[in-house]
């Protein structure tokens, strides 16, 4: 925790110099990004902290109070830290991240290299949490656990049920059919090809169970039609063949594993759905927003190259800013027709486009564009 502790005093020097700096949102999202968390991210993966959320939360809360300034955020804090081409801001999230490289641990658990520090950790902890990510945990299990693999265990059953709430078929034959450890029957399946659920399969369907008897030896046929008709079950229960977010991840981790926990943390901030949700909600009386057109939205601010129009752009689609029709909800007294025309009601599309003030503004504007760059505009 020391460590911890003193590159965060290094992260405060670093926020108390910078405050003052006439730097926009997105440019401060960015110095957060190259500057500060590579430093904790190094720490998350060699020093596993034990019950850190409140601290991690702590952490966030300042970063967001140094990018966005001491006044609360007008919008989701889901938006704050979705990726950009969610329409959300991007900015890191210290807890997705550190659970991220936890999670990372638990896929290399449960990958195919039996490495020293794996073999180390199971050792310590009994065998409990050895199938990584396939491990079907409960509580008596994680008391049993020491550090790291406590924590890790912890975060992943936060995670398990949302991302790998059924049986895998990338699950190791062992981990749904305890009776199969350490026995000698085993170790001839593993020497036949048969290490996890899927090598059961031929082209989608389960191979016939005289097949697998004879490949294996036929004085093990008992033990193996307790197997057999435990993945038959599965088969009959689960639709195992559709893939859910942690077999995604753990099919691109067999692939390479470079970037991983950073695809691990985007899969948990992702939010694309909530976004669009979110755009429909705000601007319902305003303007009725389909999910085609939320997605052109997002993909079309997501194009923009120049940062400083990129963050008009978002600010406008989020409504970053407070109109006339609702500050009348606040303030009393005060007008909720638009400041322009006087008449209608001050809401945000109007004041931008349809106000009848608004639209003189807008052609001076497109006539000087068509004069000074000879280009025809409607």
């Amino acid at each position: 925790m020391d460590k911890y502790n003193e590159v965060w005093r290094k992260i405060e020097k670093d926020m108390k110099r910078w405050k003052n700096k006439a730097l926009g949102i997105s440019s401060r999202i960015r110095g957060v990004k190259m500057f500060w968390v590579p430093k904790l991210t190094y720490l998350f993966q060699v020093l596993p902290l034990e019950n850190s959320k409140q601290k991690i939360e702590i952490w966030n809360s300042l970063i967001r109070e140094w990018i966005f300034g001491s006044k609360r955020t007008r919008i989701q804090k889901r938006l704050v830290y979705s990726h950009q081409s969610e329409l959300g801001w991007g900015v890191p999230d210290l807890n997705s991240y550190y659970e991220a490289f936890q999670l990372k641990l638990l896929l290399e658990i449960g990958g195919e290299e039996n490495q020293k520090w794996v073999r180390f950790e199971n050792e310590v902890n009994d065998g409990i949490g050895r199938f990584g990510i396939f491990t079907k945990l409960e509580i008596k299990d994680l008391r049993s656990t020491v550090i790291p693999r406590k924590s890790t265990l912890e975060i992943w059953k936060k995670w398990q049920p949302i991302w790998l709430g059924r049986t895998s078929r990338w699950a190791p034959l062992e981990s749904i059919y305890e009776e199969m450890k350490e026995a000698k029957w085993w170790e001839i399946l593993k020497t036949k090809g048969y290490v996890r659920v899927n090598d059961m399969y031929r082209g989608g369907t389960l191979k016939p169970l005289q097949e697998v008897v004879k490949e294996v030896r036929n004085h093990f046929w008992l033990k193996i039609l307790g197997l057999y008709k435990k993945i038959k079950t599965v088969d009959e229960s689960e639709n195992i063949w559709i893939d859910e977010p942690m077999e995604e991840i753990y099919k691109e981790m067999k692939k390479s594993k470079q970037r991983l926990a950073g695809k691990i943390c985007r899969k948990m901030t992702s939010n694309k759905n909530g976004t669009i949700t979110h755009l429909q909600r705000i601007w319902s009386k305003e303007s009725q927003i389909t999910e085609l057109l939320a997605e052109k939205i997002m993909k079309g601010v997501d194009d923009i190259k120049v940062i400083k129009f990129k963050e008009l752009e978002h600010k406008f689609f989020i409504k970053w800013y407070r109109t006339l029709a609702q500050l009348a909800n606040m303030i009393p007294g005060l007008s909720p027709n638009c400041w322009h025309c006087k008449q209608s009601k001050g809401w945000f599309s109007y004041m931008w486009w349809e106000c009848s003030e608004v639209k003189v503004f807008w052609a001076k504007v497109l006539k000087i564009i068509k004069m000074v760059y000879k280009i025809p505009l409607t």
